[in-house]
């Protein structure tokens, strides 16, 4: 994203001036999308003329028809998800009694997919109807008659119990990415929550940051870079010549027990520092000032149900140190509290909780 501040000097070619100053690529003007400040790049802009395939969003952008309504915000201005009720379902899709959209592929399987099982025909096979519990094999829920017997089923959000004929309780929660966040069991499913500034999405399980357009922000040897994600642009340099630059106020935090510090993260809410060291193969964590290095992992360093934050200890323990060889990679999820790092030596990335339990590869 090649940006600058051009005061009342003019803008270079293939950019557009925004009434603010600030300079952008002239392909971002009238593309429906906010990119100058104070909006200038869509002031007075003609409204493109979409095809039959096409939706044209509010702000005049034109994608693709089967984009509308699909749980996903494709318009920059969400507008492609705006009045659609839940009874409404993108092509391909079915819809279950209770509102709820899944694949046309998915009906008449023998598995059920809706939460209400909608689309298998309760105590009847979809493609035969033939009566499953008039031959005396009762069912809690739901029964198929199959080639070899009558076989009782559950409702999504259950599982059959061990007399294959009851079903119990799922509790979602504990299968890994059933929220993105944060995640409720309840009798029968589950519901998703978010934190604040993120917002649920239609599909009622991911969560969708609230404020403008996300950027990612990386270091190499020689300068700091930012790319949009939403963008094609290449990448562009926010500060270079780090070696010419003159630090001032700079104190030590950390003076002993490094051996080959790499990656760092902070947790800001928390005032606390996280760091991988690759010559101790360890994730350690400490205060703004050095204090209560290391995060305990016993009963005392559990998470707190309520504030869901981690208890912190002097008592020197890492936070992970096994099977580690090369951590140079860490950050911090810090809605879902847990810890994401890279091992150059395993190639394989992986996350923890923040007490170092639940450790898993992705």
């Amino acid at each position: 994203m090649n940006t600058f501040r051009a005061g009342e000097a003019a803008c270079r070619d293939r950019e557009f001036r925004c009434d603010d100053g600030l300079c952008i690529n002239v392909d971002w003007k009238c593309d429906g999308e906010n990119d100058c400040d104070d909006m200038s790049d869509e002031r007075d802009c003609q409204m493109p003329e979409c095809s039959e395939e096409e939706f044209q969003c509010r702000a005049g952008r034109c994608i693709k028809s089967q984009w509308r309504c699909d749980g996903e915000f494709d318009c920059a201005d969400n507008s492609d998800e705006d009045g659609c009720a839940a009874d409404e379902c993108a092509a391909g899709q079915f819809r279950c009694n209770d509102g709820s959209c899944i694949s046309q592929l998915h009906v008449c399987n023998g598995e059920y997919e809706c939460p209400d099982g909608s689309d298998e025909l309760e105590n009847r096979t979809c493609k035969t109807g033939s009566p499953c519990r008039e031959d005396g094999f009762p069912c809690q829920h739901l029964c198929l008659s199959t080639s070899t017997g009558p076989r009782c089923a559950c409702k999504h959000g259950y599982h059959l119990a061990l007399d294959r004929r009851s079903c119990m309780d799922i509790d979602e929660c504990q299968v890994e990415g059933t929220c993105s966040q944060f995640c409720e069991n309840t009798v029968p499913g589950y519901k998703c929550t978010c934190v604040e500034g993120y917002r649920l999405g239609t599909d009622k399980r991911k969560c969708k940051a609230t404020g403008p357009d996300p950027y990612l922000v990386y270091a190499n040897r020689a300068d700091i870079r930012m790319v949009a994600l939403s963008s094609i642009e290449p990448p562009s340099k926010i500060l270079s010549g780090l070696r010419m630059l003159l630090l001032t106020g700079v104190y030590d935090v950390v003076t002993y027990g490094l051996t080959s510090p790499a990656g760092l993260a902070v947790h800001w809410p928390l005032e606390k520092i996280l760091w991988t060291d690759s010559g101790t193969s360890r994730i350690e964590v400490a205060g703004f000032d050095g204090s209560m290095r290391r995060l305990f992992t016993g009963p005392i360093g559990a998470a707190d149900r309520e504030s869901r934050k981690p208890c912190w200890t002097e008592a020197r323990k890492a936070i992970v140190d096994t099977s580690l060889f090369w951590p140079n990679g860490l950050t911090i999820d810090y809605p879902a509290q847990r810890l994401y790092w890279a091992d150059a030596k395993h190639h394989v990335i992986e996350t923890s909780a923040l007490d170092g339990s639940g450790r898993r590869r992705l």
